[in-house]
């Protein structure tokens, strides 16, 4: 009989554009499904549902969008991805994975736009209704390093990735503010080493906390 839980689990990565988070989304991805055996559901915001894919579209490359507005389609975006992707997969005992989340729009919306912390926090309580991810990973390091990581890709930058230093500067306080908030939840990374390091890293936190709900789904299976 398996002692993973009934319930699946829901890990998020979050951090300055360049800090190297998707590939360390892969790297929990295949820890979780390769050496646990865990059935994982991959996905990412903006978007992970086709509604919010074409909202992700619209935010990230499509006209100006009034800063309010923009956080509502944030929001609508992360509505549609609940109901038909995370929640789902949750009730059915997978794993969630998620390439961003709400910290993510509290530091980009609130800090970096400069939004209004009740209009945040109404949307919030609305869409997730008190709920929150189980582990989230913070992947931290200076701007001007994820700028420079960003100019090295060579790819096109979208609307956020074409914000100056003082913007990411403020988006990195909020997300210190959502770590701060709920501590027992975010494990903090330095992201500006080596991959190999954040990697080793991110593996130790991961098969910690792993461990942690299995040991606990054991108690629980004793206990009743």
């Amino acid at each position: 009989m398996s002692l993973l839980p009934a319930r699946g689990r829901m890990i998020t990565l979050s951090a300055l554009d360049g800090a190297g988070k998707s590939t360390q989304v892969q790297t929990v991805v295949e820890r979780l499904r390769d050496y646990y055996g865990i059935e994982v559901v991959v996905t990412r915001e903006p978007g992970g549902s086709p509604v919010a894919e074409r909202l992700r579209e619209l935010v990230l490359h499509g006209d100006v969008i009034d800063p309010v507005a923009e956080m509502m389609i944030f929001f609508a975006a992360r509505q549609d991805h609940l109901a038909q992707v995370i929640r789902p997969a949750l009730q059915a005992g997978r794993w969630v994975v998620c390439d961003r989340f709400v910290d993510c729009s509290w530091a980009y919306q609130v800090r970096g736009r400069g939004l209004a912390r009740a209009e945040f926090e109404a949307l919030e309580k609305m869409v997730l209704r008190g709920w929150r991810p189980d582990l989230t990973f913070l992947l931290d390091i200076e701007p001007v390093v994820a700028a420079a990581r960003r100019r090295g890709r060579g790819a096109e930058a979208d609307r956020f990735e074409r914000q100056d230093l003082e913007f990411f500067g403020r988006v990195r306080q909020g997300y210190f503010e959502r770590m701060v908030a709920d501590p027992e939840r975010f494990r903090v990374i330095d992201a500006a080493v080596a991959p190999g390091v954040v990697r080793k890293e991110v593996i130790a936190h991961l098969d910690e906390f792993v461990r942690s709900t299995l040991r606990e789904t054991a108690r629980l299976e004793r206990a009743a």
